[in-house]
């Protein structure tokens, strides 16, 4: 008798899953202009209200990449590809999950029957059984914030500031780290950060926090847990429920089914909202190109350093132009940023002070 996958609200459909993950690779890539004024294409991949603008004219009149020495959206396409794994994770573990706690809950009403498998064939004991379940739940919590850590290298693309090696970070005790604080730093000026810091404080930071509990120092405990409800024929039903939570802190987040299939969808529309969103944005490289310092920056630069109208004033401007492409500092700004961003690298740039 074969294991069998059951029926549950409370799974998702991996194949939905691996599909969402392909449209959210090709949102990237189809925006690469390989075939020039081709919208038809990119519109397939967006919802009909969202799709993206189309890619302004090149600033120099080259071909594409414009100089660049790779093509940025198919960089980007490479890097959510390339997560693809992890993104489909805590599906998997959440279904396997599922599947155990079930068959382990079918197998207790008096299903299964030893005598119903074929020779060779042995159930699982009920310590088997809630082995896997237990197992399963790790499983969920680690591939969430593994998840989490792997979408920090596709906002990258799009934001300055994050490191090849930064991974999601958290907020405590008010000061934040990682990823957490760019999305602290920048929240008020761009609304998908905004976004991802509401969901921080609405469930990320429960999700995340057992992850060093179960990495480092203890494995979650399965408590079960009683209720039970009365039937349409007033019979009373009994409900065995599976808790799991840590035994070394008495306020440690405690994770029932209904809250993993919750915090697993919420992983989902945190994800696919964060990578539709990049999709319609430019990546910083390309932003570095068709976005220069505002107007008057050279005005600001000669009041901000007592600089006399010189070729010297230009060679500031090309150097900030060349630090936006490098991803120093964000294009589109005030001058109060650019001249900022010069006074803390007046040595480099061979800047005295104003006295």
């Amino acid at each position: 008798m074969a294991f069998r996958l059951a029926q549950s609200p409370l799974k998702l459909s991996l194949e939905e899953r691996i599909d969402q993950a392909e449209t959210n690779k090709m949102r990237f890539f189809v925006r690469s202009p390989l075939e020039p004024n081709d919208l038809q294409i990119v519109h397939a991949y967006f919802p009909p209200d969202q799709c993206p603008p189309a890619l302004p004219d090149s600033p120099a009149l080259s071909p594409w990449p414009w100089g660049l020495s790779s093509d940025p959206f198919v960089e980007v396409s490479t890097a959510v590809h390339a997560m693809r794994a992890s993104y489909l994770a805590p599906c998997v573990h959440l279904n396997m999950y599922v599947d155990w706690m079930i068959f382990d809950a079918e197998c207790e009403n008096g299903m299964h029957s030893p005598f119903e498998y074929d020779e060779g064939e042995e159930r699982p004991s009920n310590v088997a059984r809630r082995t896997y379940m237990e197992v399963c739940v790790h499983a969920i919590l680690i591939s969430l914030k593994s998840a989490l850590d792997r979408l920090v290298s596709v906002v990258a693309h799009y934001m300055p500031g994050i490191g090849p090696y930064m991974t999601w970070g958290r907020i405590e005790n008010g000061k934040s780290s990682g990823f957490m604080s760019i999305v602290e730093q920048g929240r008020e000026r761009d609304e998908l950060l905004a976004h991802l810091f509401k969901e921080y404080e609405l469930w990320i930071s429960t999700v995340v926090a057992p992850r060093d509990e179960i990495i480092h120092y203890a494995d979650l405990q399965t408590i079960w847990t009683f209720r039970s409800s009365v039937t349409e024929s007033g019979e009373i039903e009994p409900h065995i429920t599976p808790v799991h939570a840590s035994s070394r802190e008495d306020d440690a987040p405690a994770f029932d089914p209904n809250g993993l299939s919750a915090s697993v969808r919420a992983y989902y529309a945190l994800a696919d909202h964060t990578l539709l969103t990049l999709a319609k944005r430019l990546p910083r490289s390309i932003k570095a190109l068709v976005e220069p310092p505002p107007p008057g920056i050279g005005d600001a630069i000669m009041k901000a350093f007592e600089i006399a109208p010189s070729r010297r004033v230009g060679e500031l401007r090309k150097a900030l132009s060349d630090a936006i492409r490098g991803g120093e500092v964000e294009p589109n700004q005030p001058h109060e940023a650019y001249i900022a961003f010069l006074r803390q690298n007046a040595a480099r740039f061979g800047l005295a002070e104003k006295p």
